[in-house]
C-alpha cells in the first residue's frame, strides 16, 4: 500500500516535475515548425523557469533570465488570477530584418488575425463561414486565457541595430505590466502600465572624428537621441465585436525626451535606403491588412477613384468610411494625463535648442454621439457595410442625436530656446468643447500667457522641423510607388491613399461642422500682480515688440449651412470683444550698439486704457452684421526705432513666407490642384460703429523733437454692402461717416517739454462721409488754424523719410507701383478714374508760415469747396507779417490735360492748372519791407529745393520725361497799390484845410462888416468885436471839418495798376527744355549779345508766354490823367530766364533757423541778376502815355519807395541809371501793333492840371518795334497842343505814313553788349582793406555817354499800292501865335529841374554819392548824358502855317517839295565858377546843319479883299553849316554798326561858319 502510494506519489511527482519539459519542448517544436523559431530553454520548473533563449528566423534574438507565474487567488483586491514575472529581457535586432517578419502576413499564421483592442474591420474576402468561426473560436480561448492571466516584465532592454554608421537604438523598461480581461462578451478591457521606460539612439563615437576643443561626451551627445518617461499608464475598453473604443485612460509621469540634429540625419540617410523602402512597403502592406484589404487590393491602390468635393454624395465604394458619425473613430471616454513633460531638441554643436515642458496636462473626453450610433443600430460601420445606398443615407440624416464633450487643462506651459530664452508660456489652459445636435460650443481660458515670437528662431525651427519630418506629416504625398498593374487609370482620376484618407478627414470635419451653431468664447486672465505679454522679434539681439494687455474676452457666434464636403458656408452672427484693462505696446530689447536707448515713455509704442467691441445677433441672413467699437484713449508713438522694427519683422515674415511658398510650390505636382479651405465666410453687410474717447498719436524725430495729433470724441460709422453678382470677390461698395469734434496737431521741441511750441493743425467739428463710390465728403463749420515753420517740416520730414516712407513701402511695394505705371502707359486705363473728394469749409481757413523769429505768412482762405477737382474760395488773403498784401475774391482752381491750340508747342497736350479769380487787389503799405520778407521767402524756398534734393527738369534733355504742369491766370479785375506816406497825406490835408479855412474866416469877416454897415453899427468897436469872434471860432471850425474828412478818407495811394479782364499762360514745351535748346533759344532771341566759352548758369529755364488784356492803367496818386493806359493787349513771347553762376564773392549767405534741436541751414543766394530773354509780339488797340516835369517828385518818390519792394542790389558800386538795368536784364525784340499810340508831355507845373499837354498821337495802324539799340515806329503822327482855351484842338504838327527810328549808341569802357561778363560782388566777400569807394562792379557795362540818332522819314509807311497811284503825302504844320508862349513853357518844364525828395542825411538817401543797402547815391538823368544828338528828316512834300490869332485873318503859308534836314548838336556838362556848389550846366553845340529844299513857296493870307499874297518861291534851297579847322572829335558819320565801338564826344572849336547859298528866285505881285 505505501508503496503503491509512494510510486503514485513518484509518479505524481515525475509527471509534475516533467510536464513543464514536455510543454516546453512541445511549445519549441509547434514554434519551429509552424513559425520556424528556436526556443531554448535552461532550466523550467512548475512556476519557474531561466535562461530562456528564442531566435527568429530574421535573426532576431530574444533572452529571458527567469519567468515565475505567481497566484494572486487569495487577494480580493486583484483582478488576475495569475501573473505572470518575466525578468531581464533583451532582445536585439536589426532594421533590414523587420521587414522579413513574413509570420506576420503568412497565410499560415493560425493565431487570430483579430487582436482583442485592435480596430479591425472585416475584409470582403472573409465571407467563408469555418474561417470566421475559426476566428471567434480562438478568439473566445484568447479572452478566457487572458482575463486571469496578468503579465509583469521587469528590466526589459530591446536593441535594434544596422543604422547607418553601425548606430543602435535601445529600448529600456524597468516594469511594465499588461493585463486584459474580458469583462463581458461584448467588451474587452485593457491595462498597460511601466515605470522608468527609455529611448536611446547610440553612435560608435569611434567612426567620429574628434574636433579640437571638443570632448568624447560631447561627439557622443551631439549623436545621441535619449527618451525617458517616468511612469505610464493605459487602459483601454473597447467592443470585441468591431473592435471600436469604449474608453482609453492614459497616464504619463515625468517624460523626458532630448533629440539631437544627427538623429534626424541618422534617419533621412536611412529612408534613402533600399531598406527603408522594403520596410515601409511592409508596414504599408500590414497596415492594409490589419484595415481588412487584401494583398492585391493594398498592392494596387490606383484603382481607388477621387472623390470630388461638393455636396454631391460619394459612390458606395467610398460611403463605407465616410457614412457613419463623424466622431465614429472617436471612443465615448477618454482621458489623458501627462505630469512633468520636458522636450528637448538641440542642434548646430548645441548652439541652438528647443524645450518645450509643462507641469500638468488633463485632457477628458466624452463622445456620446457615437454610442447612441452604435447602441442606435444602423449607424455602425457594419450596418452601413451591409445596407444600401437609401439605408445609409437615412441613417445620415438622423445623426447627431447625442452629445460630445471634451476638456482639456494644461498647466506651466512652457516652450524655450537656447540660452533660456522663453518662447511661450502658460499658466494655465483650459479648453472645454461640447457638441450638441445643432450647437458647437468652444471654450479657451489662458491664465498669465506669454508668446514670444522670433522670426529667425521661428523660420530656423520650422524649416528644420519640416526638413526632418515625413513628407505626409508636412502636406505631401510620400505613400510608396504603386506597382504597375496592366492598365492603369487616367492621371486625373486616380489618387494616392495618403491623399484619400486626407479627403476622408476634411469630408469628416466638414460634416462635423455643417449645419450647425459655432459659438465660442475666449477668456484671458492675469494672475495677481502679473501681466499678460506678448513678444516679437526678428533675433534675440534685435529689438522686437512688446504687447502688454489687460483681461480680454472674447465672444463669437458662427452659423454654419451644409454641405458635404468642405467647403462649409459659414457665416459671423455676433461677436464682442472686451479688452478689461489698459494695452501697451512698447519696444523692447534695445541694442545700444545699433541704435539709440529711448526714453521708457518713448518706448511704449502704443496704449490703450478699454477696448470693447461687439457684435450682436443677426436677425436674419439679409440684414447687416452691426458692429460696435468703443476706445475710451488710444496714444501711438510712433519712433524710427519701432518703424525698424516693424520693417524687419515685416520683412523677415516675408521671407518665411516667400521661401516655404517657393518650398510648396518646388514640392506640389505638377495636375495637382488646390483643396478648397474648410470653411467659406459669407460677407455679409457690415455696419461698424467705431467710438474714440480721446487719441493721441505722436510720431518722434530722429532729433527728439515730435509732433503729437490730438484727437477728441471721434465717431465713425461704417457701412459696407454685399455685392449683388459677386459675392465672393469682396464688398461692392461702402459708405463712411465719421465726427470729430476735435483735432490738434501739435509740434513739441522735446519729448520731456510740457508745452507746445507751435500748433500745427487746429479744427473743430470735422465731419466726413463717403457714398458707395467712394466720393469723399469733408464738411467744417468752424474755423481751421494751420501753422508751418521749418522746424515743423523738417520734424514732419524726417518722420516720413523714417516712419511714414518704409510702412508705404510695406503696404504698396516699389515693384508693384513700376509694374502698374509701366502697365497704364502701354495700356489704356478701362476702369473709371478715381474719384477726387468733395471739401466743404464753411469758415475761415487760416495757414501761418514763419519763415523765421521776425518774418512770416498768413493765409487765409473763407469758405474754402472743393469738388470735382476744381477749388473755389469766395476770399483769399495773403499777409505778409501781419500785413495784408494780396486779396482774391471768387478764386477757382482747377486741372485739366487739355491745352487750348497753341500755335509753336511740339506738345499737344499738358496737364494746365488753371487759376481764376475775378478780383486780385495787391496793396504795399508805406514804408513795409516787402523785399525784405520776399527774400526771406525766396531764401526759405530754395532752402526746401535743398532739403528734397530737388533736380531742376529744365535741364534735361529726354522728351521722354514728363514735362511739369501749366499754369494759367485768369483775373477779371487786378488793381496793384503803392501806398503813400499818411503822415504827409495828413499835412498836405492839413494845409489845404486851413488855407481853404483862411479864406473862408476872411469871407465871412467881410460878409458880416457889410451886414453889420446895412444894418447902420458903424461902430468900430463893434466891427472889431465880430471879428474877434468869428476869428475865435475858426478853431472850432476846423476841427468840425477835420473830424469830418476823417470820416471819408482820402486816397493814400502813390501808385495805382489796375489790369481788366487779364490772362496770363505760363506754357512748358520740349523746344524749351535742356541746356542745349535753351542757350539756341538765347542766341537766336539775343544775337548781339555772344556767349563766352565755357560760361555757366545757376539758373536757366524757359517757358512760352502769353498775355491778354482788355485794359491795363498805371495811375499816379490823384492825379486826374493816367500815367499809362492800353486796351485790348495781347502778347505773346518766348521767354528764357537765365541768371548766370556766381563768383565765389558774388554770393551771399542766409541763415535758416529751424529752432532747437534742429542746427541752422546756411543758404548760398546769388547776387547776378535774373536776365529775360524774349522775342516779344504785342497787339493793341490803344496805348497812351502821360509824363511831365510836374510829375517828377512824385515818381522820385514811388522810386524811393519801389526800393522796399524790389531792392537795389547789394553791391558798393555807384547805382546804375534806369537805362541801364533794362540793358542788363532785358534783352530781345519787342513788336507791337496798335491803332492808335498817344503820348502827353506836361506844360504845367501843377500835377494835377489835365488841360495843358504836348501831345503825339499816332494812328492808322501803328507799328512799334524794339531791338538792341533800336526803337522804330511807323504810322501817322500827329502833334497836338492841349490848352484850357480855344487852341486846345489845334495840331501842331502832321506827318502822313512816318517811319521815326531811334537809334542809341552806348558809350562804355567795354564792349555795352556784353552782359555776361557783369558780375556784382558782395562788399561782405571781398578781402579786408577793399576801398570800397573806388570799388564799380559795372565799370566796363556802365554807360558813360549817350549818342542818340533820330531819323524821321515821312511816306515810306504806306503800301505799295497806294504809293504808286496817288500824290506824295503832305507833312503839316500849324501854328498860332499864342503857340510860342506855349513853345516857351514847355522849354521851361524841360529844363526844369525836380527839387530832392527826401534825400540826405536824415533820410538815408545820397549819403556818399554811392550806392549801397539801403544807401542809395544819385543816379545820372538821361538827358545830362547825352553826348551827341543827331536829327534826320526827309519828308516829300510840306505845308506850313502861321496864324497871328485864332480866328485865322492874318498869316503866313509856306509849301516845299521835298525836304532833307540833317542836324547834329554835341552836348557837355561845364560847372560854375562862382564858388557855390551847383550842379553843372549842360551846353549845346551845332557841330553840324544840312538842309535840302526843293520848290518853296510862301504866301501871305489875309481877311482883306487881297487875301492871298505870294511872297516868296523857290525852286530850291541847300544849307550846309559844319564847324572848320581841326576838330578834337571825329566828324559826325552815321553808323550802320548794330554794336558800335566806343565814341568819345568832345565839343569842336566855335570858328566862323561857312554858308552856301544857292537861290533862284522869283517875284510875282499882283495889281
Amino acid at each position: 500500500m505505501y508503496i503503491v502510494l509512494l510510486l503514485i506519489v513518484f509518479i505524481v511527482s515525475c509527471l509534475i516535475l516533467c510536464l513543464p519539459r514536455l510543454f516546453v519542448f512541445y511549445l519549441a517544436s509547434k514554434l519551429y515548425n509552424r513559425l520556424h523559431i528556436d526556443l531554448k530553454v535552461n532550466y523550467v520548473g512548475l512556476f519557474k523557469g531561466f535562461n530562456i533563449w528564442l531566435h527568429f528566423p530574421n535573426n532576431t534574438t530574444v533572452e529571458i533570465k527567469s519567468v515565475q507565474i505567481t497566484s494572486s487567488l487569495w487577494n480580493k483586491e486583484a483582478p488576475w488570477i495569475l501573473t505572470a514575472i518575466v525578468q531581464d529581457v533583451e532582445a536585439e535586432s536589426s532594421l533590414h530584418s523587420v521587414h522579413n517578419w513574413s509570420f506576420l502576413r503568412d497565410g499560415s499564421y493560425s493565431l487570430p488575425r483579430q487582436f482583442p483592442f485592435d480596430d479591425v474591420k472585416p475584409s470582403c474576402s472573409e465571407s467563408s463561414a469555418g474561417y470566421t468561426g475559426q476566428r471567434e473560436s480562438n478568439s473566445k480561448h484568447l479572452r478566457t486565457l487572458l482575463q486571469f492571466l496578468g503579465i509583469t516584465v521587469k528590466n526589459l532592454h530591446i536593441k535594434v541595430g544596422s543604422f547607418p554608421r553601425l548606430s543602435s537604438l535601445h529600448f529600456y523598461f524597468d516594469r511594465l505590466e499588461l493585463f486584459i480581461a474580458s469583462i463581458d462578451s461584448e467588451c474587452c478591457n485593457c491595462q498597460l502600465q511601466g515605470s522608468d521606460m527609455s529611448v536611446k539612439f547610440i553612435t560608435n563615437k569611434l567612426l567620429v572624428s574628434n574636433q579640437a576643443g571638443q570632448s568624447n561626451e560631447d561627439m557622443v551627445r551631439l549623436l545621441l537621441m535619449n527618451s525617458r518617461i517616468g511612469a505610464a499608464r493605459l487602459q483601454l475598453n473597447q467592443r470585441t465585436s468591431d473592435g471600436s473604443p469604449v474608453s482609453v485612460q492614459c497616464r504619463v509621469a515625468e517624460p523626458r525626451f532630448f533629440v539631437t540634429q544627427e538623429f534626424f540625419a541618422y534617419l533621412k540617410d536611412y529612408a534613402k535606403t533600399q531598406e527603408s523602402l522594403r520596410l515601409m512597403r511592409s508596414l504599408y502592406t500590414y497596415g492594409f491588412n490589419r484595415a481588412g484589404l487584401h494583398e492585391g487590393e493594398a498592392a494596387d491602390t490606383s484603382a481607388i477613384p477621387v472623390v470630388a468635393g461638393g455636396g454631391s454624395r460619394p459612390p458606395a465604394s467610398a460611403a463605407i468610411d465616410e457614412e457613419g458619425s463623424p466622431l465614429f473613430w472617436l471612443p465615448r471616454r477618454a482621458e489623458l494625463q501627462i505630469d512633468a513633460l520636458h522636450c528637448e531638441l538641440e542642434r548646430e554643436m548645441c548652439r541652438r535648442s528647443l524645450v518645450l515642458e509643462w507641469s500638468a496636462l488633463s485632457a477628458k473626453l466624452q463622445n456620446d454621439t457615437a454610442a447612441e450610433e452604435r447602441d442606435g443600430g444602423g449607424g455602425g460601420r457594419n450596418s452601413i457595410a451591409s445596407a444600401s445606398v437609401a439605408a445609409a443615407a437615412a441613417a445620415a440624416a438622423d445623426e447627431f442625436a447625442g452629445q460630445a464633450s471634451m476638456r482639456l487643462a494644461l498647466c506651466d506651459f512652457a516652450v524655450v530656446l537656447n540660452d533660456d530664452i522663453p518662447f511661450a508660456k502658460v499658466k494655465k489652459f483650459e479648453f472645454f468643447g461640447d457638441l450638441y445636435p445643432k450647437v458647437i460650443d468652444f471654450k479657451l481660458a489662458l491664465l498669465t500667457p506669454f508668446f514670444a515670437y522670433q522670426v529667425e528662431e521661428a523660420r530656423f525651427w520650422a524649416h528644420y522641423l519640416r526638413s526632418v519630418l515625413p513628407r505626409s506629416l508636412r502636406g505631401a504625398d510620400n505613400s510608396p510607388s504603386p506597382s504597375p498593374t496592366p492598365s492603369p487609370a487616367p492621371a486625373a482620376a486616380v489618387t494616392s491613399l495618403p491623399r484619400r484618407r486626407r479627403q476622408r478627414l476634411r469630408a469628416r470635419l466638414g460634416r462635423l461642422l455643417g449645419s450647425k451653431r459655432i459659438e465660442m468664447i475666449l477668456d484671458v486672465r492675469a494672475e495677481p500682480g502679473q501681466s499678460l505679454c506678448l513678444e516679437f522679434g526678428v533675433t534675440e539681439l534685435q529689438p522686437g515688440l512688446r504687447v502688454t494687455y489687460g483681461p480680454t474676452k472674447l465672444d463669437l457666434v458662427l452659423d454654419t449651412h451644409g454641405g458635404y464636403r468642405p467647403p462649409v458656408a459659414c457665416q459671423i452672427q455676433c461677436a464682442s470683444c472686451d479688452l478689461q484693462g489698459p494695452l501697451c505696446v512698447q519696444l523692447s530689447n534695445q541694442n545700444p550698439a545699433h541704435m539709440r536707448v529711448l526714453d521708457s515713455s518713448l518706448a511704449n509704442a502704443l496704449e490703450i486704457d478699454s477696448c470693447h467691441i461687439t457684435c450682436p445677433k443677426l436677425s436674419g441672413q439679409s440684414d447687416a452684421l452691426q458692429t460696435k467699437l468703443t476706445v475710451s484713449r488710444c496714444q501711438l508713438k510712433v519712433t524710427r526705432e519701432l518703424v525698424q522694427t516693424l520693417t524687419q519683422l515685416v520683412h523677415a515674415w516675408a521671407a518665411s513666407f516667400a521661401q516655404q511658398q517657393s518650398e510648396q510650390q518646388q514640392q506640389q505636382q505638377p495636375n495637382r490642384q488646390p483643396q478648397p479651405p474648410l470653411l467659406a465666410f459669407r460677407r455679409p453687410a457690415i455696419l461698424l460703429h467705431a467710438s474714440l474717447q480721446e487719441g493721441i498719436l505722436s510720431a518722434v524725430s530722429t532729433c527728439g523733437d515730435h509732433i503729437r495729433v490730438w484727437l477728441r470724441q471721434l465717431d465713425l460709422e461704417l457701412r459696407s454692402h454685399q455685392h449683388q453678382h459677386h459675392q465672393q470677390t469682396g464688398f461692392g461698395g461702402a459708405t463712411l461717416s465719421m465726427d470729430l469734434k476735435l483735432l490738434k496737431v501739435l509740434h513739441y521741441s522735446s519729448w520731456l517739454a510740457k508745452t507746445p511750441r507751435s500748433v500745427a493743425l487746429s479744427l473743430h467739428m470735422l465731419h466726413a462721409k463717403t457714398g458707395p463710390h467712394g466720393r469723399l465728403k469733408l464738411i467744417c463749420s468752424d474755423p481751421i488754424e494751420a501753422f508751418w515753420s521749418p522746424g515743423v517740416h523738417l520734424c514732419l520730414k524726417d518722420i516720413h523719410e523714417h516712419c511714414l516712407a518704409p510702412i508705404l513701402k510695406l503696404i504698396h511695394p516699389a515693384e508693384i507701383s513700376e509694374a502698374g505705371r509701366n502697365d497704364d502707359a502701354s495700356k489704356p486705363s478701362s476702369g473709371p478714374a478715381r474719384a477726387l473728394p468733395i471739401v466743404n469749409l464753411q469758415q475761415q481757413v487760416s495757414l501761418t508760415l514763419q519763415l523765421s523769429s521776425s518774418h512770416g505768412l498768413n493765409l487765409c482762405l473763407s469758405s474754402l469747396q472743393l469738388e470735382s477737382g476744381v477749388a473755389r474760395c469766395e476770399t483769399a488773403s495773403l499777409y505778409f507779417d501781419s500785413r495784408r498784401i494780396f486779396q482774391a475774391v471768387a478764386l477757382t482752381v482747377s486741372a485739366s490735360t487739355h491745352r487750348q491750340p497753341r500755335v509753336g508747342l511740339n506738345v499737344p497736350d499738358n496737364k494746365v492748372y488753371t487759376t481764376a479769380m475775378d478780383t486780385l487787389l495787391v496793396r504795399f503799405p508805406f514804408e513795409f519791407d516787402f523785399y525784405e520778407c520776399m527774400d526771406h521767402v525766396l531764401s526759405t524756398r530754395k532752402w526746401l529745393r535743398s532739403v528734397h534734393n530737388h533736380t531742376d527738369k529744365d535741364l534735361i534733355e529726354d522728351d521722354s520725361v514728363p514735362l511739369g504742369p501749366d499754369i494759367c491766370v485768369k483775373i477779371g479785375s487786378l488793381t496793384i497799390e503803392l501806398h503813400d506816406d499818411p503822415f504827409e497825406l495828413n499835412l498836405s490835408e492839413n494845409y489845404l484845410l486851413m488855407l481853404d479855412e483862411c479864406l473862408e474866416t476872411e469871407e465871412r469877416i467881410l460878409i458880416a462888416q457889410a451886414m453889420a454897415r446895412r444894418a447902420g453899427h458903424l461902430d468900430r468897436d463893434k466891427l472889431a468885436q465880430i471879428s474877434e469872434q468869428l476869428h475865435a471860432r475858426k478853431a472850432d471850425t476846423f476841427i468840425k471839418r477835420k473830424m469830418k474828412l476823417r470820416e471819408c478818407p482820402a486816397s493814400q495811394t502813390l501808385m495805382t495798376w489796375s489790369v481788366s479782364r487779364l490772362s496770363v499762360a505760363w506754357l512748358l514745351d520740349t523746344s524749351l527744355r535742356g541746356r542745349g535748346r535753351l542757350l539756341q533759344a538765347m542766341s537766336s532771341i539775343d544775337p548781339w549779345s555772344p556767349l563766352p566759352p565755357g560760361h555757366e548758369f545757376g539758373t536757366l529755364y524757359g517757358r512760352r508766354l502769353l498775355v491778354d488784356a482788355a485794359a491795363w492803367t498805371c495811375q499816379l496818386r490823384d492825379y486826374p490823367e493816367c500815367l499809362l493806359r492800353t486796351k485790348e493787349l495781347s502778347l505773346q513771347t518766348r521767354l528764357v530766364v537765365a541768371e548766370s553762376a556766381p563768383s565765389p564773392s558774388s554770393i551771399r549767405f542766409v541763415t535758416v533757423e529751424p529752432g532747437s534741436p534742429w542746427p541752422n541751414a546756411t543758404v548760398i543766394r546769388c547776387m547776378p541778376p535774373l536776365k529775360f530773354f524774349h522775342d516779344a509780339r504785342m497787339r493793341l488797340q490803344l496805348a497812351e502815355l502821360c509824363y511831365g516835369s510836374n510829375w517828377q517828385p512824385a515818381f522820385d518818390w514811388f522810386n524811393q519807395c519801389f526800393n522796399n519792394i524790389l531792392r537795389p542790389t547789394r553791391d558798393p558800386s555807384p547805382p546804375m541809371p534806369w537805362w541801364d538795368k533794362c540793358r542788363l536784364k532785358y534783352h530781345g525784340t519787342l513788336v507791337a501793333e496798335a491803332k492808335e499810340m498817344v503820348w502827353r508831355y506836361h506844360t504845367s507845373g501843377d500835377p494835377c492840371n489835365s488841360t495843358e499837354f504836348l501831345e503825339l498821337r499816332w494812328s492808322n495802324g501803328v507799328d512799334f518795334e524794339w531791338t538792341n539799340m533800336l526803337w522804330s515806329f511807323q504810322g501817322d503822327l500827329d502833334v497836338h497842343c492841349r490848352t484850357a482855351s480855344k487852341y486846345d484842338d489845334c495840331r501842331l504838327f502832321h506827318f502822313p505814313a512816318t517811319r521815326y527810328n531811334i537809334l542809341i549808341e552806348w558809350i562804355t569802357d567795354g564792349n555795352p553788349n556784353d552782359h555776361h561778363s557783369v558780375m556784382p560782388v558782395n562788399p561782405d566777400r571781398l578781402p579786408k582793406g577793399t576801398d570800397l569807394s573806388s570799388l564799380d562792379s559795372f565799370a566796363q557795362f556802365r554807360t558813360r555817354g549817350i549818342n542818340l540818332t533820330f531819323d524821321l522819314r515821312v511816306g515810306v509807311g504806306l503800301p505799295r499800292e497806294a504809293s504808286a497811284g496817288s500824290p506824295d503825302p503832305v507833312a503839316e504844320s500849324n501854328c498860332y501865335t499864342n503857340a510860342l508862349k506855349f513853345f516857351d513853357k514847355l522849354a521851361t518844364c524841360l529844363t526844369k529841374v525836380s527839387r530832392p525828395i527826401r534825400r540826405g542825411q536824415i533820410f538815408r538817401q545820397n549819403v556818399g554819392g554811392r550806392g549801397a543797402a539801403g544807401v542809395g547815391g544819385r543816379k545820372p538823368l538821361f538827358g545830362r548824358s547825352l553826348r551827341s544828338f543827331r536829327l534826320n528828316l526827309a519828308c516829300p512834300r510840306t505845308l506850313s502855317e502861321y496864324w497871328v490869332s485864332f480866328s485865322r485873318r492874318h498869316g503866313i503859308q509856306m509849301s516845299t517839295g521835298e525836304l532833307q534836314l540833317r542836324a547834329c548838336f554835341t552836348m557837355e556838362l561845364a560847372g560854375y565858377k562862382d564858388g557855390l556848389k551847383r550842379r553843372p550846366r549842360a551846353q549845346w553845340t551845332a557841330s553840324s546843319l544840312t538842309v535840302k529844299i526843293r520848290g518853296v513857296s510862301v504866301t501871305l493870307s489875309s481877311s482883306g479883299v487881297d487875301g492871298r499874297l505870294q511872297l516868296l518861291e523857290l525852286s530850291a534851297v541847300d544849307y550846309n553849316r559844319s564847324g572848320s579847322g581841326q576838330a578834337r572829335g571825329p566828324a559826325f558819320q552815321p553808323s550802320t554798326q548794330r554794336t558800335p565801338e566806343r565814341r568819345t564826344i568832345r565839343e569842336a572849336d566855335r570858328l566862323p561858319g561857312r554858308t552856301e547859298h544857292r537861290a533862284v528866285s522869283r517875284l510875282t505881285q499882283r495889281d
